[in-house]
């Protein structure tokens, strides 16, 4: 299926894959600020944002290498946050013919164990589902992925808390209409193939994000030939939200890094 999306720059491209609990306004700065690099794209994802829920099953990372393929941005450099990071690292095992380099972001490693505590938030978030109380996921979801294990909410900045709560929302109305078609990955087993990226890899996470998230960026550069790991300080699960200078000086730097 057809994404939306839109670009800025031109040279390289550079893909912005958004978090599952956003769409593609979430890199509205990133849109500026990394354009100087490159050409900039960002896409709204399957049931996200522009692009609507699909009707049948379908793999998010079949849809992101057609938009590579027809907006010509290969080989393209792929910065995924979370849920995007997944679909990234996906892409560039499935197509590595595709791919330059990969900007992962709070997207945890294929081996991470569920925890007592993501049990819970898992299981309650599929309860709220089945009883269609969308503004109870996103607070649910607002609690455990923006402000953290560490804040309570009004320790996080107020606007950012509602712009991430309206694109997931948003989001949520779409895929409660149909919860019987799911996304599936183009490669089953990842874990297995991290070994396989041959591409320059930077792997970044809050510092106030859960657990698994900071133990999952260093495994992440421990099991990718070459890739490194960054901490952006001050920030959960979205640090392009909540420290985007920090974050866009990171990404600066290993876009400037990689070779022509």
């Amino acid at each position: 299926m057809e994404l939306w999306h839109d670009s800025a720059g031109e040279g390289r491209g550079i893909l912005l894959l958004h978090a599952g609990i956003c769409d593609a306004q979430m890199w509205e700065r990133q849109m500026r600020t990394l354009a100087p690099a490159g050409r900039v794209v960002r896409c709204d994802l399957p049931g996200f944002g522009r692009t609507p829920m699909p009707a049948a099953d379908y793999a998010d990372g079949q849809c992101v290498i057609d938009l590579i393929e027809a907006e010509g941005l290969a080989p393209v450099v792929l910065v995924g946050a979370s849920m995007g990071g997944e679909i990234a690292l996906d892409v560039a095992l499935a197509r590595p013919d595709l791919v330059a380099g990969l900007v992962l972001i709070g997207s945890g490693h294929p081996l991470m164990g569920w925890t007592e505590e993501l049990k819970r938030y898992s299981s309650r978030e599929e309860d709220l589902a089945a009883a269609g109380d969308v503004d109870a996921i996103v607070e649910l979801n607002l609690r455990f992925w923006v402000d953290g294990p560490d804040r309570t909410h009004d320790e996080v900045d107020a606007a950012m808390r509602a712009f991430v709560g309206d694109m997931q929302r948003d989001a949520l109305v779409m895929q409660l209409a149909r919860p019987d078609v799911e996304g599936v990955a183009l490669v089953p087993e990842p874990a297995e193939r991290l070994g396989e990226i041959a591409v320059p890899t930077l792997a970044v996470v809050g510092e106030l994000d859960i657990p698994e998230m900071r133990e999952g960026a260093a495994r992440l550069a421990a099991d990718i030939p070459g890739a490194s790991a960054a901490t952006v300080a001050g920030a959960s699960h979205l640090p392009s939200l909540e420290r985007p200078e920090e974050f866009d000086a990171l990404v600066l730097e290993f876009l400037g890094g990689l070779p022509d």
